[in-house]
């Protein structure tokens, strides 16, 4: 069936347009009818009817005025103003509209009857002729439109004199790459709508290449309303689906380039917000400036920094190191599936690290093979990025008290991982908010020893396990537990162990090394 929708202010009108000829028995239902012209061209987009009944005035917009946009935004189908005027210039500006009968009020039943069914036969003709061409014209289009972004500048020329018959010419083209954010979204029936445009125009075309659609714009009107789309946008609207766009050319064979940039735009797509809708050519990167390639060995440093900071509590610390590798890998030559690869690198080291040094929080993770999934399964860097640093929370707030009365155990849990290394007061204090001299104070009142004291006490009483073993000298041990200088060593050894390493030795019954 054919389809018609009616348009006019006066509801007489319409029910007796919907009566005065059997439309059923014409091939044609009643799609939908308006008493304005605002609702009319809204309905006539979705719609897409193949003839249209319009009163040349009405509220909200006029007959011509509606007739008039709806040409300009491509569409095809007929149009019979009805109008209470006789003049000649309504008619004139009709025929400029591209309609195809013009009839005064009241309307001759026999005069309609024959204009419907001239356009009735016209449709029907065109119909067949369309359907007998349609799947090797789509079929030719979609090839042509593959090889104009593959760049396949022969078959291009060996095809051009089909062009304009497959309505691929115009002044000027752009490529973007569309992609839904949702599933069971028709991200490019809705961006039609949002240009205004119907979704047979012939300002677009599409092709469809899993995960996305390719969209070529086709001309100077639909450029100009989608660069006009785009620039009106906030941050605050989120839209359903992704637009990644190359810049406007005028060769057909320069639609290659548009294409390619488009695509490099898309790819870059894991390092953009998720809430993003465009992105574009301004928004690549300067190769040049792509010097970092990150591999496992620089990650795993990092994830030794962020364990660093989780043993002493640190969540604000973490996170700064977090989002600085971010930015990191915002300027690496790394590919989405290789970073992917790192992160999740760095985060089972964490886990492994925690579930070693604190057994006993009991704290649950998922297995390795559902780390692997869910990182490898997100689509944004900022969504790992996020959950590691969520993870990273988590395992803080499993073995942390941030209160001052717990502040003496934090510092003998950080001595205790850090004892080998050149601890200090004065700067470890900031770590945990306080100034050396109130942190010493809470720490001899609560321990009745001094900071230094107990980080002595902790460094020989390690360094009697490895005295025990005789593969190691007493100046390499001396070293392992953070002396540099030996002589110093012996002196704190024998003042917390009573006798000096190489007579715990003696007594232990281990051979003695004077060094």
């Amino acid at each position: 069936m054919l389809k018609v929708y009616i348009a006019d202010d006066e509801e007489i009108v319409r029910q007796g347009l919907k009566k005065i000829i059997n439309w059923d028995e014409l091939g044609f239902e009643i799609c939908g009818e308006a008493n304005n012209g605002l609702q009319a061209y809204n309905d006539i987009r979705q719609l897409n009817p193949d003839l249209v009944l319009l009163d040349i005035r009405m509220p909200k917009l006029e007959g011509l005025d509606l007739a008039s946009q709806l040409r300009e935004e491509g569409y095809h189908g007929r149009i019979i103003i009805l109008s209470g005027y006789s003049e000649f210039r309504y008619a004139q500006e009709a025929i400029k509209c591209d309609v195809d009968s013009y009839l005064t009020k009241p309307i001759d039943e026999d005069e309609l009857l024959k204009v419907v069914k001239d356009i009735r036969q016209a449709l029907q003709k065109k119909r067949l002729h369309t359907e007998h061409l349609s799947y090797y014209q789509e079929k030719a289009k979609y090839r042509i439109l593959e090889e104009m972004i593959k760049d396949d500048r022969t078959s291009l020329a060996s095809i051009e004199y089909s062009l304009g018959e497959l309505n691929l010419k115009a002044d000027l083209y752009q490529v973007i790459i569309l992609e839904a954010n949702l599933d069971d979204i028709d991200c490019y029936a809705q961006f039609c709508d949002d240009l205004k445009i119907p979704l047979q125009s012939h300002y677009i075309e599409r092709l469809k290449m899993s995960p996305y659609d390719v969209i070529l714009l086709k001309g100077e009107f639909v450029i100009g309303r989608f660069l006009a789309f785009k620039s009106r946008q906030t941050g605050d609207r989120v839209h359903d689906y992704f637009v990644a766009s190359g810049h406007a050319v005028t060769g057909l064979n320069d639609i290659y380039y548009s294409y390619h940039e488009a695509l490099a735009v898309y790819e870059r797509r894991f390092f953009f917000s998720k809430d993003r809708s465009f992105a574009g050519r301004e928004d690549l990167p300067d190769l040049d400036k792509l010097t970092e390639m990150m591999n496992a060995e620089a990650s795993r440093e990092v994830g030794q920094k962020i364990y660093d900071q989780i043993k002493i509590h640190q969540i604000k610390e973490a996170g700064y190191i977090i989002d600085q590798l971010g930015q990191r890998l915002h300027q690496s030559k790394n590919s989405t599936e290789s970073i992917k690869s790192i992160l999740t690198g760095m985060y089972l080291y964490l886990v492994q690290e925690f579930k070693k040094n604190y057994a006993s929080q009991d704290l649950k993770f998922l297995s390795n093979t559902e780390i692997i999934q869910r990182i490898h399964h997100y689509q944004f860097l900022e969504d790992i990025l996020e959950f590691i640093e969520d993870e990273t929370e988590r395992m803080i707030g499993a073995i942390s008290n941030a209160s001052s009365e717990n502040i003496v155990d934090d510092i003998m849990d950080y001595i205790k991982y850090h004892y080998d290394e050149d601890i200090k007061l004065k700067t470890l204090a900031p770590k945990f908010g306080y100034n050396s001299s109130y942190l010493g104070k809470i720490f001899a009142k609560k321990m009745g020893i001094g900071f230094n004291d107990y980080l002595h006490k902790t460094r020989t009483d390690n360094a009697k396990n490895l005295l025990l073993d005789q593969r190691y000298k007493v100046y390499e041990v001396s070293q392992m537990v953070g002396y540099k200088n030996v002589d110093y060593f012996h002196l704190k050894f024998k003042h917390f162990c009573g006798c000096t390493p190489n007579e715990f030795r003696i007594q232990n019954h281990i051979d003695v090394d004077e060094r």
